[in-house]
């Protein structure tokens, strides 16, 4: 490997990852080295005020916890027109997707049983390689009665899941993508 410093020995198989994931795994440790220094340079104003020491440490606490630094590195800015119970939940999740989402169409009202639809969203990245449907529904019962009455696919590039009165659907070219999704959506409760 020519680029690699001397000395440096990489397998293979890594340098055969796609030069896209390697500009994507960079872009996301230099915004976390950005927001690293900034809370870093905060952190040293806030403990140079000796005065309130009370402030500094409750500062330096939210600064280095993990909840800020997965909050400050979401990628997703998403907020759902909708009034709905689960609806901070689902935002949360959509703003956890490592991938940049944008709004896309959806015909929820074409549905079969759209009667029992609250509301629809789909997202997708700008490649066209991931979609995430959500659809909320009153009950668990109305959500699973729409998934089977619209035949929602179940394949390793497409998967539906209910979560209380929520459906969503995955679909992506990348059967692991809609692994890790599913199990975020489904992870964090």
């Amino acid at each position: 490997m020519k680029f690699l410093p001397a000395g440096v020995e990489c397998h293979e198989s890594i340098m055969k990852l796609p030069h896209s994931f390697w500009k994507k795994q960079l872009y996301k440790y230099s915004l976390r080295l950005m927001k690293f220094e900034k809370m870093l340079s905060l952190w040293k104003i806030a403990s140079a005020m000796k005065r309130d020491v009370t402030l500094t440490l409750i500062f330096s606490f939210f600064l280095f916890s993990p909840l800020h630094a997965q909050i400050s590195t979401m990628v997703n800015k998403i907020t759902l027109d909708v009034d709905h119970p689960n609806k901070t939940r689902f935002e949360y999740f959509l703003n956890s997707v490592d991938e940049r989402l944008e709004k896309d169409v959806f015909e929820w009202h074409s549905l079969k049983e759209a009667n029992k639809i609250v509301a629809g969203y789909r997202f997708k990245n700008s490649d066209q390689a991931l979609s995430i449907t959500v659809i909320f529904a009153d009950s668990y019962g109305d959500a699973n009665q729409i998934a089977h009455a619209n035949s929602f696919p179940t394949r390793p590039d497409a998967r539906w899941s209910v979560n209380g009165d929520v459906l969503y659907l995955v679909e992506a070219k990348d059967e692991n993508t809609v692994g890790d999704i599913l199990s975020l959506f489904a992870g964090r409760e």
